[in-house]
């Protein structure tokens, strides 16, 4: 293990990449590496964490109570019509996203 300098400047929460030039991460911001230098995207409304993607225009991030989708142009709260609570996980593949806690819930 070595420190890479001129990373992101706050606490990170989760990664996730397509490439070794195409890396993001997030917590209380978003960041994107080009495989030169991290640059700071955007401040997210909330701090974020678990973190996946199918690709760079559609990330999926939990915050408190809420699953976030990002479409390339920027972030919102996902339509979440079960009850379901303590999701501490996201899987996504494809068009289909899984959030798990107590139970599992599905979005396609």
């Amino acid at each position: 293990w070595s420190l890479v300098h001129g990373g992101p400047t706050e606490s990170v929460s989760s990664f996730v990449g397509f490439a070794s030039d195409d890396l993001f991460a997030i917590g209380h911001t978003q960041w994107h590496f080009d495989g030169r230098q991290w640059t700071m995207v955007r401040r997210l409304p909330q701090s974020m964490g678990g973190f996946v993607g199918v690709g760079p225009n559609d990330l999926w991030s939990r915050s408190a109570g809420n699953i976030w989708h990002f479409d390339g142009a920027g972030w919102s709260p996902s339509a979440f019509n079960v009850d379901f609570v303590g999701f501490n996980a996201l899987w996504a593949h494809g068009s289909e996203v899984l959030a798990a806690g107590r139970s599992i819930a599905r979005h396609r």
